[in-house]
């Protein structure tokens, strides 16, 4: 056998070797939860590395979040939401952070997958919190924490646009300023007949009643 024969047999040996390892690994997140490491998120696409070899980008099951270009067509505004809605996210799936991940569905480009912590199941956290529309029947009966979400304060009416639900964040309304003056005239011929009613009918005749 050849130097070119070993190499090319070698060559096939490690690719064989890469291709069995990549296979191993999708049928360990199908399977079960697997540790990785969040990196960032990319639109709706949640990316994650399980080794140095292997990424696992996901979408999140059960969930949909949040268009802002449903509701402006603002662009300033879009872009200020758009971070503080990441950010806001950031604060339960943060990058740098392990998490298990797990799916058994793969759509193509990505997974559909359910984030964890020791804990609880992330996604649903997120619609706890309002971070996220729920869209299955199990994340519909979730309960939304009773405090106002933080979009909810920053952004109230885009809030209520994209959540379906009524804002309780209103402008306060300025109270009405009470002309004092105009109030004593509109009341001034009702005390002149209460006072003559007591007094006579000339009460109040010497001050060009």
């Amino acid at each position: 056998m050849n130097l070119c024969a070993i190499f090319k047999q070698s060559f096939k040996g490690c690719a064989t070797f890469v291709s069995i390892f990549f296979i191993l690994q999708i049928q360990v997140l199908a399977k079960e939860r697997v540790v990785a490491l969040f990196t960032e998120k990319i639109d709706d696409t949640f990316i994650f590395k399980i080794n140095i070899l292997k990424t696992a980008p996901c979408k999140l099951y059960g969930i949909e979040f949040y268009d802002v270009e449903k509701c402006t067509k603002d662009k300033k505004l879009i872009e200020e939401f758009n971070i503080f809605y990441k950010d806001q996210i950031y604060k339960f799936i943060k990058p740098g952070q392990n998490f298990y991940i797990s799916s058994n569905k793969s759509l193509g480009d990505r997974w559909l997958c359910k984030v964890s912590n020791e804990s609880k199941i992330l996604n649903k956290t997120l619609v706890k919190y309002s971070l996220a529309i729920p869209k299955t029947k199990e994340y519909k009966k979730i309960k939304f924490d009773k405090k106002k979400s933080e979009i909810e304060k920053k952004f109230p009416k885009i809030f209520e646009c994209l959540s379906g639900k009524k804002s309780e964040t209103k402008e306060q309304e300025k109270p009405k300023e009470i002309n004092s003056t105009k109030t004593l005239e509109e009341e001034k011929p009702k005390i002149i007949i209460e006072f003559r009613k007591q007094f006579g009918e000339d009460f109040g005749r010497d001050f060009g009643e």
